[in-house]
Order: C-alpha cells, then sequence, then structure tokens
C-alpha cells in the first residue's frame, strides 16, 4: 500500500511539473512580418496618442468629427463604403483600435504604466486621439465592439459625445465572466502560448467574416484580402492575444440608462454574431435612442449593404444635429 502511494504521488509530481513547466519548453518566436507603414495604402496615416502609434484614415473636413470605431478582429477598411458619403457632413476620421488593423501593437515589455488592450481604457484613448486632432466634440459611430466603446466615452466623457451612431453594437465584452476561465488565460503558462493559440484561427479567419455577413454570396473580392492584410504585421498575433486576455471588462447594461445624448441603433435582422435583439432591449433602457432594424443584413451592414446603412443614417444624422441637406 505504502509503495502505491509514493508510486501516486511520484506520477502527480511527474504530472502536476509537466502542466507547470511543459508550455514554457514549446518556443513561441514573436510574429516577424512587415510594418504598418509597408501595409498602409497611401491614405493612411500615423499618430502617436498615449504612447500608442494609431493608424487612421480621414476623409471631409470641417465639422463636426465623425469618429468611426470597428469591432473585434475588424479595421478601419470597414467603413470605407461609407465614410466617403459621411464625409459629406464633415470630417470623418476612422482609425484602428489597439490589436487591430495596422495600429502599433506594443509587447508588454514596451506598456507606458498602463494596458493599451484593456477595453476600460479605449475611451480615453479615443478622447485623446480627438483632442490630438484638434477637435472637442465628435459624433461617435461604432460596430459590435466600437459601439461598445462609443457608450463608454458618452458614459465616461459625455461633454465630448453630440451624439451616437451604434452599429449591431456589444454593450457588453472583454474577457469571460467565468471566474476559471480568467484565471487559466491569465497564467503564466497560456500566456506564453497564447500568441500560438491565435495563429490557429488563421485558416479559420475566412468562415469569421462570412458568418458576419447575411449573403455571403454577394461578398466583393476585396473583403477577404482586407481582413488578412493586418495578419501580416509583425506583432499581430500577440495584439490579438493581448485584446482576447486583456482583464478589463466592460458591462454597460445597467448605466446605458443615464446616458444623454442622441443615439441610432441600427442591427441587421440576420445578425448570427449579436442578436438583434440586444439592440431592441438597449432602446428600451433609454428614452434617447431609436432603432431600426436592417433587413436582409448581417453584423457589418456598413460593409453588406452601404446603401441601405446610409439611407437611414444620413437622414437622421442631418436631422439630429441640425445639418443643412448637401453639407460640404
Amino acid at each position: 500500500m505504502r509503495r502505491f502511494a509514493r508510486a501516486s504521488a511520484l506520477i502527480l509530481a511527474i504530472l502536476l511539473t509537466l502542466l507547470a513547466f511543459g508550455p514554457f519548453l514549446v518556443p513561441v518566436h514573436p510574429y516577424q512580418g512587415k510594418t504598418p507603414y509597408e501595409l498602409a495604402d497611401q491614405d493612411g496615416k500615423f499618430i502617436s496618442v498615449r504612447g500608442i502609434w494609431l493608424h487612421y484614415r480621414v476623409y471631409g473636413q470641417g465639422k463636426p468629427l465623425f469618429l468611426l470605431m470597428h469591432g473585434f478582429g475588424s479595421s478601419t477598411f470597414t467603413w470605407d463604403r461609407v465614410a466617403p458619403a459621411l464625409a459629406q457632413l464633415g470630417t470623418v476620421v476612422a482609425y484602428d483600435r489597439p490589436g487591430f488593423g495596422l495600429s502599433q501593437r506594443p509587447l508588454q515589455s514596451d506598456w507606458h504604466s498602463y494596458d493599451p488592450y484593456d477595453p476600460t481604457e479605449q475611451a480615453q484613448l479615443a478622447l485623446e486621439l480627438m483632442h490630438a486632432l484638434g477637435f472637442e466634440q465628435a459624433v461617435l459611430i461604432g460596430n459590435s465592439a466600437g459601439g461598445g466603446v462609443a457608450l463608454d466615452i458618452a458614459l465616461k466623457y459625455p461633454q465630448a459625445v453630440q451624439a451616437m451612431v451604434l452599429v449591431s453594437p456589444a454593450v457588453s465584452g472583454g474577457n469571460t465572466s467565468n471566474a476559471f476561465m480568467q484565471w487559466l488565460i491569465r497564467t503564466p503558462q497560456v500566456q506564453h502560448l497564447g500568441p500560438m493559440l491565435v495563429r490557429a484561427l488563421v485558416p479559420r479567419m475566412q468562415s469569421l467574416v462570412t458568418t458576419a455577413w447575411h449573403d455571403p454570396a454577394i461578398m466583393p473580392l476585396d473583403v477577404i484580402p482586407a481582413y488578412r492584410k493586418p495578419l501580416t504585421a509583425s506583432n499581430w498575433d500577440a495584439g490579438l492575444w493581448y485584446v482576447t486576455s486583456a482583464p478589463g471588462r466592460l458591462n454597460l447594461w445597467f448605466q446605458v440608462g443615464s446616458i444623454q445624448q442622441p443615439a441610432l441603433i441600427v442591427h441587421g435582422n440576420d445578425d448570427r454574431i449579436i442578436p438583434q435583439s440586444e439592440s431592441r432591449r438597449l432602446v428600451s433602457l433609454n428614452d434617447h435612442f431609436a432603432f431600426v432594424p436592417l433587413a436582409g443584413l448581417g453584423h457589418v451592414p456598413q460593409e453588406e449593404g452601404p446603401q441601405a446603412f446610409l439611407d437611414v443614417v444620413l437622414p437622421w444624422l442631418r436631422n439630429t444635429l441640425s445639418l443643412p441637406s448637401s453639407s460640404h
């Protein structure tokens, strides 16, 4: 019996050692790709905000400022088909949120006093971007997780927000609420393997993008390459892992009722990522919010149905902001 107990203890000790140190034996080298400057289009610009070089694109001129914020895994590309029309009303700025697109992806050793990938830090980053570009206020337009950032800005810095357009917004987001999963993700072992785990998702990227569309058969040929391009930038895998494993979490359901700024919420009726019922619930919590469902569209109506999107959004913006029917 004692011999069996000793053997069992030895086996358990070996297993625990393998679990504790085994992951560190797996080499995970930094992804060496192209620089964001090499990948940026001719109209791509870069600006340093809170110690990070953000990639952004500008359309139009004058006031008001329309600040466009994309969702998880996306980039400025998601606004390409609607930004020029929005620019008839003022200055349009679309930027890549940290961890996505062509914005800088600093490794943890290069962070400056805060986690740039933490969802709770994105509101301040957006505000300082506005100020760096010379604007004190903006109309916020956010898709999916970008919609959650817009709501967080309105809650934290209401004086900076004129109005919002929320496109299939993610009202709660960030890391999983499961306590065990939070602990597991934050362990040094999983943190070490994280970038490698993210790289394994690349073969599934196309299926993830098509899930966001109601009818992938009509998807233009430039969409998949546009989503692939940021995955060729150096440290793209580390950046995406940092976003996925960030400890912060936005859950704004209990606060959105206090927002005073007007908001238009548009949501495709075939959204397989965030159900339309989430937007209907959001509207029910605030009398300043209006809701328009978009038939035959999915999670990214600004990509899949740009004209249907603009037919709803432009009149609402002109009316809400008291803009003439033909600005700029």
